[in-house]
């Protein structure tokens, strides 16, 4: 949204992320990590810490949690209310009871449960923000996502989300 971009802009190379509410194994792995390439020469993308470095800055930037600022600013406006990245106690302990969570199940390449994974059901689980990932609701609403990409930015009740360029930007084939 143009709040969150021009806060950025304004903040330009000087957003420094110390580890203030980045989780500490973040960190502590990250800069563990033996690189497998030379840097410079190639790059290289771990998809789990990059959204939460990009969920830090969404946070800092915003001065909101990132599960607020998903919700408050993506999917309230395009009418997502059941969806949730991170969702809050009142929420799960109503759906637990009224036994709403669905189990995620893990599957091994010959089809059969890996049992010793987890179900994704625990409170932890499912209250826990991960940018990028966990996200709960009923398909057909996270699929109004995808409307307002292929709306050019516009969702489905008519509320502009995105500029039709940006959209055209994270859109295009490279």
């Amino acid at each position: 949204r143009s709040d969150l971009q021009s806060a950025a802009r304004r903040h330009g190379d000087s957003l420094k992320l110390p580890p203030r509410s980045l989780p500490r194994f973040l960190s502590a792995r990250l800069g563990a990590h033996a690189e497998n390439w030379t840097p410079g020469k190639r790059c290289g993308y771990h998809t789990y810490s990059a959204w939460l470095i990009l969920g830090e800055i969404v946070q800092r930037i915003s001065g909101r949690s990132f599960s607020s600022y998903v919700r408050e600013e993506i999917l309230l406006p395009l009418g997502m209310s059941e969806c949730y990245v991170g969702m809050d106690k009142p929420t799960f302990t109503r759906y637990a009871r009224a036994g709403r969570i669905a189990e995620l199940r893990s599957l091994l390449p010959n089809g059969r449960e890996r049992l010793r994974a987890s179900r994704g059901i625990s409170p932890n689980e499912v209250m826990g923000c991960v940018p990028g990932s966990n996200g709960r609701g009923p398909s057909f609403e996270w699929l109004r996502l995808w409307e307002m990409l292929l709306g050019g930015g516009i969702g489905a009740n008519g509320t502009r989300l995105l500029k039709d360029s940006t959209v055209a930007k994270v859109t295009a084939r490279k």
